[in-house]
């Protein structure tokens, strides 16, 4: 009898002593946890820039091995004329694709803020390269081209070019701003005001004007108006030696567009 006591108090001892254990054992993975989430955590990234590399040489660069055949094929290149790395590559998917730098941010293994920064770099690039020659104001010798052009085109004298206002829908347009740009096409929209001769080459551009304002209330906003009214276009067109001229015996002292 004292030996069947006997072994049931070391089996009870055995039994409690194997639940303190346990107990122990979950408090100390308990304080573990709680002094991880004390730690301080790291905010910044690690990129796989390896990877990116590798989906630009099989979808664009076209090497060949274990990689595929290249997306746009070997006139990819030529339409670009430029290296083909990422910081180009995704400022142009971004504008081709109508959406924020941040859309291709995993395939080309970059932060956020980073793509934001190689878009402006971009645009920056873009404008010292193309806005001298394409976004500037005609000189004496333009204008003089530009009526006998359309003269000769469309047999009218005096004609600088054809005005007009286009809409860009803005498919993104935060909420709280969508009735300030909701106009004639029905969704948000940012105009563009334009002069352009019959090449199709703008001599006028001014963009940004909310797509709830009418046509006339963007004339009436428009640097090139401006320069009517200030006369700095008519001097302009005395350099030229382009006034007056006549249609049907009327005479003109301006030309039109």
């Amino acid at each position: 009898m004292d030996a069947n006591k006997r072994k049931i108090g070391v089996a009870a001892l055995e039994a409690g002593w194997a639940f303190m254990s346990e107990m122990a054992n979950d408090e100390d993975e308990g304080r573990e946890a709680t002094d991880h989430r004390k730690k301080p955590r790291s905010n910044r990234r690690k990129f796989r820039h390896g990877d990116a590399r590798h989906c630009i040489n099989r979808d664009y660069l076209g090497i060949r091995g274990d990689l595929a055949t290249p997306l746009l094929g070997a006139e990819f290149k030529a339409m670009l004329r430029a290296s083909l790395e990422a910081k180009l590559l995704l400022p142009i998917k971004t504008l081709a694709y109508g959406v924020p730098p941040h859309t291709f941010i995993d395939y080309f293994q970059m932060s956020p803020e980073y793509a934001r920064e190689c878009c402006r770099q971009f645009d920056i690039a873009v404008k010292i390269i193309y806005a001298q020659e394409y976004l500037r104001l005609p000189t004496s010798d333009d204008l003089r081209s530009i009526l006998q052009l359309h003269r000769h085109v469309h047999q009218v004298d005096g004609l600088f070019g054809s005005l007009d206002c286009s809409h860009t829908i803005w498919k993104n347009c935060p909420k709280a701003w969508a009735g300030s740009y909701t106009g004639k096409p029905g969704s948000p929209s940012i105009i563009l005001e334009a002069v352009v001769d019959y090449h199709m080459f703008f001599w006028h551009a001014s963009y940004g004007y909310t797509g709830n304002i009418g046509d006339l209330n963007v004339l009436a906003q428009s640097p090139l108006l401006e320069r009517m009214v200030d006369g700095s276009f008519h001097t302009l067109e005395n350099e030229a030696s382009v006034v007056p001229f006549k249609i049907d015996n009327q005479e003109f002292t301006n030309v039109s567009s």
